[in-house]
């Protein structure tokens, strides 16, 4: 099973220190942690471990990433989750899984329930190294959205979304 431990340290890299973007619909950050989305922290004092108790408690227990097996597609998830929205990911596993597993019943309905689970869990190695590179192609793919889209805001963030999208989350 894949563990938040292995996970969290790349991922608090990644988010990186303190920001106050005026560009960033999140507003102030620190370890990709929000005002926005979490408006009664002390951002500019969070700490790499409360940030780290967050993403624990809001998107690897809730959206059932320690039930992985492979810890590179659970840590993708987690990187995915904290970028675009938990659903968004669920949502964008599912359509992969679809995708390489032609026939396979899944909805994409954002949620994580057992047959999601099943089928991540049941790829033999060759089949987990390809739904890696699915999830890459599918991060890639919402970025390239946003950018495409009409919110100008996000063109700066475009090269470091699409290096993101494509590198390992280990």
């Amino acid at each position: 099973m894949a563990t938040f431990a292995k996970a969290i340290p790349k991922l608090l890299e990644r988010e990186g220190g303190y920001v106050n973007d005026a560009n960033d619909p999140g507003g102030e950050t620190r370890y990709g942690i929000s005002q926005r989305t979490y408006p009664t922290e002390d951002i500019a004092a969070l700490t790499p471990e409360r940030a780290a108790f967050l993403y624990e408690r809001d998107f690897w227990n809730p959206f059932r990433l320690g039930e992985i097996l492979e810890e590179g597609i659970a840590a993708k998830m987690l990187d995915m989750a904290v970028n675009m929205g938990p659903v968004t990911m669920v949502q964008r596993v599912q359509r992969a899984l679809n995708y390489l597993l032609p026939g396979t019943p899944i909805v994409v309905d954002g949620h994580i329930g057992p047959m999601t689970l099943g089928y991540i869990n049941g790829l033999d190695a060759r089949k987990t190294r390809i739904l890696l590179l699915a999830l890459e192609a599918y991060s890639a793919h919402r970025y390239i959205e946003l950018v495409e889209g009409p919110d100008p805001r996000f063109d700066r963030f475009s090269e470091g979304w699409l290096v993101r999208a494509m590198s390992p989350a280990l």
